[in-house]
């Protein structure tokens, strides 16, 4: 919440990394820099309720691809023969640790029986 509405907002949340440098300039290095926005899950959540749509989960991103099994998945999988083991405990870091605290995921639905795989 109170993240969305900081003065440094006032013109969008939406952020450039390029080369782990920040930027607002979001035509400058076209395919060469990530663009994230940070979002209003509360509203989120009020505009599904509004349209009869149920909060069937919300995590963060390391919870949501542990429940999934990614960890098991990138021991056993043909990654392991494809990436590096430098390479995978990177991925690994990354996905589960550093960017995995950071990004959320939310998921709605209407009518939904039983909690969605990750959500469990």
């Amino acid at each position: 919440g109170s993240e969305l509405y900081k003065h440094s907002r006032a013109s969008g949340t939406l952020v450039c990394y390029n080369k782990h440098l920040i930027s607002d300039d979001y035509y400058n290095y076209i395919g060469k820099q990530d663009i994230t926005a940070h979002v209003n899950f509360s509203a989120l959540e009020m505009w599904g309720a509004e349209q009869g749509l149920q909060v069937q989960g919300f995590t963060d991103q390391a919870h949501f691809l542990k429940r999934l099994g990614f960890e098991e998945l990138l021991a056993n999988s043909q990654l392991c023969g494809f990436l590096p083991f430098t390479k995978q405990t990177f991925l690994k870091y990354i996905l589960m640790h550093d960017l995995g605290r950071k990004i959320l995921v939310l998921l709605q639905g209407k009518n939904v029986p039983h909690l969605p795989l990750g959500f469990g």
